[in-house]
């Protein structure tokens, strides 16, 4: 904690300027064009730009990069030619903007991420989460002031677990950095904690509980069994284990009300609307994935090298209006059985680097993985700068001990 903080008044100017850049990045932002929202979720690719031309860095492009972005391309070209006698030329220009939207994941890799950027990227987590957290229970407190319950649902504006995985990501973020006996300092990181676990209740989203629970839980086992490896050599792992085991119960209690309204959930589905867990009713929610992951899997198996060319899955709707409500099988989708492979590569290779070398941000990512399931949880600004950011991290190899 002293040599992070000491790290921040060395570096104040420059931290506050990447600060403001990456707070930027992660607000979710869009505009009106012809009549429709187009979002402007991507403006982290700019950084680059930014970096080179305003502060005088350099650029780099590493074999990695090059590997990932020359394969990808051979995707989407390929898949362009065979869909250029298929599809209208406005359908070409959206595969066109989804490839750069694709590979805009890997945009921040041209850079490389120095210690100042680094400390500016988990503190914009935690700021952002705080006041995303503080907003939202800002239109709370006069709801239950007033106990006009019906206006509750406008309290939920904020309820999607897209924004759970940053404050997911937040949570642990905090957790692992702020590292101090002193009370004071105690104090603010137990307060910090509380308003993130209070935000993640608040995105009334049983995938964001369910991703939370399972990164308190990953944590519990490592820490165990890094106990059990060496317990006659450090007891302070003992102390670790009865954290991880408060949090969890604390979560636990914290969430009762939510759980308590799982079970009832679970009830309903199996002993009271069976149909709800009928993978053929396309009108419930599991149905509906189900059958939208089913049509995708086949697309791939008969399109196995191109995929869709980077199109999405509304092509097989006639009122193209479909969504794989999965980001893996979205990218699957979009860019065939290898192009999916490769991405599955990349991710494996992000988790082992992270959990070796930051474990403050291997609990988000493994949050995010988990949601990703689901969810397209990468499609929004907070979540494609999370990775594009961890991502570049992964490719120009640095390790926490150079920051």
């Amino acid at each position: 904690m002293d040599q992070f903080c000491q790290n921040i008044k060395n570096n104040k100017r420059e931290i506050c300027l990447y600060l403001i850049l990456f707070l930027i990045f992660l607000n979710p932002m869009s505009v009106t064009f012809y009549s429709e929202r187009v979002s402007l979720g991507y403006l982290h690719v700019f950084f680059p730009f930014i970096v080179f031309f305003f502060l005088k860095k350099n650029l780099i492009l590493n074999d990695k990069t090059i590997f990932i972005l020359f394969f990808y391309l051979i995707i989407f070209i390929g898949g362009f030619i065979f869909n250029i006698n298929e599809y209208s030329s406005f359908i070409l220009l959206r595969s066109v903007a989804s490839f750069l939207i694709f590979i805009s994941v890997f945009s921040i890799s041209f850079i490389y991420l120095e210690k100042n950027m680094i400390i500016s990227f988990k503190i914009s987590l935690v700021i952002w989460s705080i006041y995303k957290i503080l907003l939202t229970l800002s239109i709370l407190l006069p709801i239950f002031i007033s106990n006009d319950l019906s206006l509750f649902h406008k309290a939920k504006f904020l309820g999607t677990p897209r924004f759970g995985l940053i404050y997911i990501a937040a949570f642990w973020i905090i957790f692992f950095n702020i590292k101090s006996t002193k009370i004071n300092i105690l104090v603010l990181k137990i307060i910090l904690l509380i308003i993130i676990l209070i935000g993640i209740y608040l995105t009334y989203s049983r995938g964001t509980y369910f991703s939370f629970f399972l990164t308190c839980s990953f944590f519990t086992i490592v820490i165990f069994l890094k106990f059990i490896r060496s317990l006659k050599k450090d007891f302070n792992f003992l102390l670790k284990i009865l954290i991880g085991i408060f949090i969890i119960f604390i979560f636990y209690l914290y969430q009762i009300n939510v759980f308590d309204h799982l079970i009832n959930e679970f009830n309903i589905i199996f002993l009271k609307d069976p149909t709800r867990f009928d993978p053929t009713n396309i009108y419930e929610s599991f149905g509906y994935r189900i059958n939208e992951w089913r049509k995708i899997l086949i697309h791939t198996f008969e399109n196995i090298y191109f995929g869709s060319g980077y199109l999405g899955n509304w092509i097989l709707d006639k009122n193209f209006s479909s969504t794989p409500h999965s980001y893996f099988f979205d990218v699957m989708f979009r860019t065939g059985l290898f192009g999916f492979i490769l991405f599955i590569v990349i991710l494996s290779k992000l988790f082992c680097y992270l959990y070796k070398n930051y474990l403050d941000l291997f609990y988000g990512f493994l949050a995010a993985i988990v949601m990703s399931n689901f969810h397209d949880v990468f499609k929004i600004a907070p979540n494609a700068f999370f990775l594009s950011f961890l991502i570049s991290l992964w490719i120009n190899n640095i390790k926490q001990k150079q920051i």
